[in-house]
């Protein structure tokens, strides 16, 4: 679909407006003749209106459906075009007013509008209405993860013994995508039925397990976070057509965090693969799982050879909530060594500003939603007064057969507000119980599964690994001791050479294209915000 045809043609001075009147008219309310649309703009003249309609015939923005004789004169009627109604989409900006305009063309298109034609619209719409318009999928937030980890550590500690959760989470970190035979044939101790009743535990959760319904406002059942104890692990289907096993981006960061106890004497009764340090095991996960967060793992030699050490030890500031918040804190206002006057890092504030940034795009989604719902809601009343011979349920059945793909798309947006909500088993089972189609529910449930939301959410946990490298000083980890300046030995020089993490930072960014655009788009958006707020302080100062 050609979305700058048009506007680049009719509106690159904004002059013309009538003709996006023109086009909103014939999208709303269907094919019409120049003269039905000067009656319905009557405040325009009619040289303007009959002008704007051969420009925009020109430019195939609307297109001749049929005509009539009237008066010994015919007359042509018109409807609007793909294109045609790209543009209008792009002069839009209130939501409302986008529903009311698909609705109306979905309504007065002679065949009904696919899902995927509807998405396209809605796509040129959001880019411009959402002021931060990559920021469309939503991450959970890290305390959602720290609760469930504290609570997974908690039960680890609390057995006599190495837990066999544990067992099969380490084998997994060292053999992703086994079969359940192979993962019982690398755990000695254990058989085939025990770790089959452990994984369903795992990757399964009942139709009572949900957390919250968007559109129906249900009572919580259980918290949120103890969802998460049901996406830790992902199955697969091999060529063979047999389930095998690996870690999911939860999975993963748990074992990170796991290690990381064990390192610091935090876990009871150690790691079940004991052999292996710290350092080896991050090694072993970033490599085994490097597609899981690529803007690290896939970096690992960069990092390595650039950090050393803290390549691993960095992941602190992600797995340790207390050790995040105090980080953020003291990063907020410090002093330097040997220095009097107190500095002002911008870490905390870039921090604060990227969650602000996802809780503006998120009700700005939200608005859209709502706004679709009402959209919906008032439709079928609207339509019994344009027809008031049909029946209330012949209306519905017309309705919904027309409006299906605007429907499906706001089922879409409302569960994309909430995917770690739901497992997708305990979905479909509950959108079925709301009266989903079984295939609608199977569709939406998808939206659902772990890989929908690895993607945002190992880009949050990425900006907060390259941010905490932001220091002109310290690395700073859980542990006192490794809180230094990085340093190497250079053979040329009588001390070492100390480096920076800011340094090292800047560094990474200058030798990975792809990390240095990926980085610098998010600090520019946090920029732009912060001057949004800096302005609207100005303005509340001058009033004052």
């Amino acid at each position: 679909m050609d979305t700058t045809h048009g506007s680049k043609k009719l509106y690159r001075t904004r002059k013309h407006r009538v003709s996006i009147k023109i086009l909103f008219c014939l999208a709303k309310w269907g094919e019409s003749s120049r003269l039905g649309i000067e009656s319905i703009l009557k405040h325009h003249d009619h040289h303007v209106i009959w002008d704007a309609f051969k420009k925009l015939e020109d430019n195939k923005m609307i297109t001749r459906t049929r005509s009539t004789q009237r008066a010994g004169r015919r007359e042509f009627f018109f409807s609007v075009t793909e294109d045609g109604l790209s543009t209008l989409i792009l002069e839009i900006r209130l939501p409302q007013e986008f529903w009311s305009v698909m609705l109306g063309y979905c309504y007065n298109t002679k065949n009904n509008v696919s899902l995927k034609k509807i998405k396209d619209f809605y796509q040129l719409f959001i880019q411009k209405y959402l002021k931060y318009s990559e920021r469309q999928r939503f991450t959970f937030e890290l305390d959602l993860f720290d609760k469930a980890c504290n609570d997974w550590l908690d039960k680890i500690n609390a057995n006599e013994k190495i837990p066999i959760t544990q067992v099969i989470l380490e084998t997994l970190a060292l053999h992703p995508n086994l079969t359940l035979r192979e993962i019982a044939q690398n755990m000695k101790g254990f058989r085939e039925v025990e770790v089959a009743n452990t994984l369903s535990n795992l990757i399964s959760a009942t139709a009572n397990d949900s957390y919250y319904d968007y559109m129906h406002g249900t009572t919580r059942v259980i918290e949120k976070w103890q969802l998460l104890s049901t996406k830790i692990i992902k199955v697969r289907r091999n060529l063979r057509g047999v389930d095998t096993y690996q870690l999911s981006l939860f999975g993963v960061l748990f074992l990170l965090k796991l290690i990381r106890q064990n390192d610091i004497n935090r876990l009871r009764h150690g790691l079940y693969n004991n052999d292996k340090s710290f350092l080896e095991y991050c090694d072993i996960i970033a490599y085994n799982y490097r597609d899981t967060i690529p803007l690290i793992f896939s970096k690992r030699s960069l990092l390595k050879k650039i950090l050393k050490t803290f390549a691993a030890y960095n992941f602190d500031i992600i797995v340790d909530q207390q050790f995040r918040d105090k980080i953020m804190r003291e990063l907020a206002i410090f002093k330097r060594p040997g220095e009097e006057e107190y500095m002002i890092s911008g870490n905390r504030y870039l921090f604060d500003g990227y969650k602000s940034i996802l809780e503006i795009s998120r009700r700005q989604l939200g608005e859209v939603q709502i706004k679709g719902i009402e959209a919906l809601t008032n439709i079928a009343s609207h339509r019994i007064v344009d027809f008031p011979d049909d029946s209330r349920e012949h209306t519905r059945k017309i309705d919904d057969k027309k409006i299906e793909a605007i429907l499906k798309l706001i089922h879409e947006i409302t569960v994309n507000l909430e995917t770690v909500g739901y497992d997708p088993i305990t979905y479909k089972e509950k959108a079925m119980g709301w009266g989903f189609a079984s295939e609608e529910a199977e569709r939406l449930s998808q939206f659902f599964e772990i890989d929908s939301i690895e993607g945002p959410i190992a880009n949050e946990i990425s900006f907060l690994y390259y941010l905490n490298l932001n220091d002109e000083w310290y690395f700073h980890t859980i542990n006192d001791s490794l809180e230094r300046p990085l340093y190497t030995m250079n053979d040329s020089l009588e001390r070492p050479l100390y480096v920076r993490p800011q340094q090292c930072l800047l560094a990474i960014l200058r030798k990975d294209s792809e990390v240095q655009e990926w980085f610098s788009k998010w600090i520019r958006d946090i920029m732009n915000y912060q001057k949004e707020v800096m302005q609207s302080m100005s303005d509340f100062y001058g009033h004052i």
